[in-house]
């Protein structure tokens, strides 16, 4: 049995076959053997292909599998997907919104990542799984905040309070945002989730915060003063570009001055 097979410019890969109902599954990606621009302007997935007398339903979307297709600037997805793969859209920089239908469960890190004209990621009101609130994703109880559009516009945005994990990559490349506010109830932030953040001036990191990704703030290179609520946490190179400031709490265990390590220190008095 062949695994794949091509219609147009999309490829089908065979997950599961049933020869006696004939049915079966595939996910779907751009044809590689084509050119990136010949997927055109409009994309529309189809829920169900048909191929050798046995008919395909589309439930995934593969890992990069529109990557780098530039052109493309409406993409349909079918309610029949459950699953959009890592980078399935990354590049895709003539999109400008999208919908994720409501049979979606669950949507791979940096999905839409380097869209640099998406200001609206949507989400089907009965989707169990995701929720989108002025254009930015979230899972449905909104307690982690998955993607925030490249393309939105506001140079300032405030996370609901709630969010406990900022996604990987969730405003990876967001160069308008110039502030941003995390609320208290923030635990982790993602791999790279700020990265290229170049307008970002100044971050406060709450108490409760017990993790930052690796490269989280990588490429922000006007974040010159980070505030921490709270002790030092491990960090991995590339989490801070080297020249940043960081500003602790008076009496907080685990900080030294001025520098701590490697980085230049201050102690903040918040009253201030």
């Amino acid at each position: 049995m062949n695994n794949s097979f091509t219609q147009g410019n999309l490829k089908y890969s065979i997950l599961t076959e049933d020869p006696a109902s004939k049915t079966g599954t595939v996910s779907v990606s751009r044809n590689r053997g084509d050119p990136k621009d010949r997927i055109g302007t409009t994309l529309n997935i189809p829920s169900s292909i048909e191929h050798n007398g046995i008919i395909y339903t589309i439930t995934h979307v593969e890992s990069e599998a529109f990557y780098g297709c530039a052109s493309l600037t409406c993409i349909m997805i079918p309610g029949s997907v459950t699953s959009i793969g890592w980078r399935a859209f990354r590049g895709c920089a003539s999109l400008t919104s999208i919908t994720i239908p409501e049979g979606v469960t669950k949507i791979n890190d940096r999905a839409f990542s380097e869209c640099s004209n998406l200001t609206s990621i949507d989400v089907e009101q009965e989707n169990e799984n995701y929720r989108s609130v002025d254009g930015v994703l979230f899972t449905k109880d909104m307690t982690t905040l998955v993607a925030c559009p490249r393309g939105k516009k506001g140079e300032k945005y405030t996370i609901p309070e709630g969010v406990t994990r900022i996604g990987n990559g969730a405003f990876q490349g967001c160069n308008g945002l110039a502030g941003i506010t995390i609320p208290n109830s923030l635990t982790s932030i993602g791999d790279v989730a700020f990265d290229g953040c170049r307008s970002l001036a100044c971050v406060t990191i709450p108490e409760g915060v017990t993790r930052i990704g690796i490269r989280a703030f990588d490429g922000c290179e006007n974040l010159k003063d980070v505030y921490f609520k709270g002790t030092p946490l491990e960090m991995n190179n590339g989490t801070f570009e080297k020249d940043t400031l960081f500003h602790y709490i008076e009496g907080t265990p685990g900080w030294t001055t001025p520098r701590w390590r490697g980085f230049k220190t201050e102690i903040w008095k918040p009253e201030e």
